[in-house]
């Protein structure tokens, strides 16, 4: 027999993204859902010019097959950083620094 001894409360597994948009030159960073990226179709909007930009289509909207915006930039000879290791402290959103920004290479003491 198990005891009921809690909840145990998971919050969304959830992935962050720093970009410089290239219409517009503005750098800024988003947060969405691991399954969105990993299984839907995630547009991100330019907080400057609002240009949409495609980050996934694993529903094919906007292609006939599966795409993320690491075989985007492959197709461009462009690579994305999948790791923290360059990430800059600027570049996670303010409601979320005190909780990953010991991850930045530039993070405060």
């Amino acid at each position: 027999d198990f005891k009921h001894v809690g909840q145990l409360k998971v919050e969304k597994p959830s992935l962050m993204i720093a970009f410089t948009c290239k219409k517009c030159d503005t750098r800024s960073s988003h947060v969405m859902s691991k399954q969105s990226y990993t299984s839907g179709t995630v547009l991100i909007q330019c907080p400057q010019c609002k240009v949409r930009h495609l980050i996934a289509d694993h529903l094919k909207i906007f292609s006939d097959k599966k795409i993320t915006i690491e075989d985007i930039l492959s197709a461009k000879g462009e690579s994305a950083s999948l790791t923290p290791d360059d990430l800059a402290f600027e570049d996670i959103p303010k409601k979320l620094q005190a909780l990953i920004g010991h991850h930045a290479k530039d993070a405060p003491k």
